[in-house]
């Protein structure tokens, strides 16, 4: 405002929102103003590209999708054995980059290809509302613990955000 010389911070703002284009304030001064435009802020240049995502693609396939904390200590020794069989196609310095990766940029760097791999929809065990009409349930006065043949069962689904079936079945 001190250098327009303008009074009034609200019609300061509409000037600047008119982007674009040019508006004279007095006989010598004038505004040019293009705020929209904002300038890409550098960060930091990526040190995975498009080859070693592919390879740690397979790499994560082949081990069974394991997370990246997994992943990372068997990293070495896994990209020898598939190197030496013929099983890995790359460039050396893409395997090299590969060696030095991170748990975390394991993580990041899957964690669109692991969305791809969820289940949508309903998970795990849902009370529906025909079965809870049939059943009939009891208050805690008409439990007997002491007689036989008392149980109590419990319909949690305890295998968190990976429900395959094998995982229900292993005891």
């Amino acid at each position: 405002m001190r250098i327009t010389g303008l009074k009034n911070r609200n019609y300061a703002a509409r000037l600047l929102r008119q982007h674009g284009k040019t508006i004279y304030v007095g006989k010598k001064n004038y505004l040019k103003a293009d705020i929209a435009k904002k300038g890409k802020r550098p960060g930091r240049k990526k040190k995975f590209g498009e080859e070693e995502l592919k390879l740690l693609k397979k790499v994560w396939e082949i081990e069974n999708y394991m997370c990246g904390k997994r992943l990372k200590p068997i990293l070495n020794e896994v990209l020898d054995n598939l190197l030496a069989n013929g099983h890995l196609h790359g460039s050396p310095q893409a395997i090299e980059n590969l060696r030095h990766i991170s748990a975390s940029s394991i993580d990041r760097l899957l964690k669109h290809e692991r969305k791809k791999l969820e289940i949508k929809g309903r998970k795990g065990t849902k009370p529906g509302t025909l079965l809870k009409q049939q059943i009939a349930i009891r208050t805690w006065a008409e439990w007997d613990e002491n007689c036989p043949g008392f149980m109590e069962i419990d319909l949690v689904a305890h295998e968190g955000r990976n429900s395959p079936g094998e995982i229900l079945l292993k005891h």
